[in-house]
């Protein structure tokens, strides 16, 4: 019988390398949950968003990449959906903030520090919102100054912006090309996978309240569709040597 303590750190050292560094980067509560860690970002993200909107939310973000991800904004982007402290935090129920508004300051962090500084802070929080969605650095900032120039309300600019990107979805050299349907697929799985809890053991009594249908479907996912899909994945271990990523 294995002991959780030692099931949560073989999980752990079956985490991959940071790319190109060829060392296994250790963030705070990334593999193991830290309560002590997590109760005092409660405490400190509870504590700032009295404050006004976009101070509070830059703040928030800012707590966050210290706390999980040593100060490094990208890395946060790039792992907090795979830190499992992190999970827990933003599904803490004394926590003020949801995970939505968790995410979103992060984002908003990101833009306000692309844009020139009397842009930025010119700008309410909700118009920060507003303007997320636009990929084009040039055109978020364009946008940008046209909602403070011209003073837009949130209205008016919202329209501004959904006119810009509907214009520019229909362009043919403009936007990101369509994910593939193997891509998406493959990322809803890995969603799925990472939010099941760590060493996550399926009993038989819970296995009773399946109907029949959903045995036949999952006794067929089991024995031919994850066979396939993992024997198409071995094409990954190629990849991840060609990009150095593995």
């Amino acid at each position: 019988m294995t002991c959780r303590g030692e099931t949560e750190h073989r999980h752990a050292e079956r985490q991959g390398d940071e790319p190109g560094t060829g060392t296994l980067a250790r963030y705070p509560g990334e593999v193991l949950v830290d309560w002590a860690l997590v109760d005092r970002v409660v405490a400190r993200l509870n504590g700032i968003y009295v404050r006004k909107k976009l101070e509070a939310l830059l703040a928030v973000a800012q707590v966050l990449i210290d706390e999980f991800a040593g100060g490094d904004i990208e890395v946060f982007r790039r792992r907090c959906h795979r830190n499992i402290s992190y999970r827990k935090l933003a599904a803490r129920e004394d926590l003020l903030l949801s995970a939505a508004t968790l995410n979103r300051s992060v984002a908003i962090l990101a833009q306000v520090r692309r844009l020139p500084d009397e842009l930025a802070w010119a700008l309410s929080e909700t118009h920060h919102q507003v303007l997320l969605p636009v990929p084009d650095p040039d055109a978020e900032l364009a946008l940008a100054r046209r909602a403070v120039d011209e003073g837009l309300s949130t209205r008016d600019f919202r329209r501004l912006v959904r006119t810009w990107l509907e214009a520019h979805r229909r362009g043919p050299a403009v936007g990101r090309p369509p994910v593939p349907a193997l891509v998406r697929g493959l990322r809803t799985l890995h969603r799925v996978v990472v939010a099941l809890p760590p060493g996550l053991i399926v009993e038989r009594e819970a296995l009773a309240a399946l109907s029949d249908e959903d045995v036949r479907a999952l006794l067929d996912l089991r024995r031919h569709r994850l066979p396939d899909l993992v024997r198409g994945l071995a094409a990954l271990d190629d990849l991840a040597r060609e990009r150095g990523v593995g």
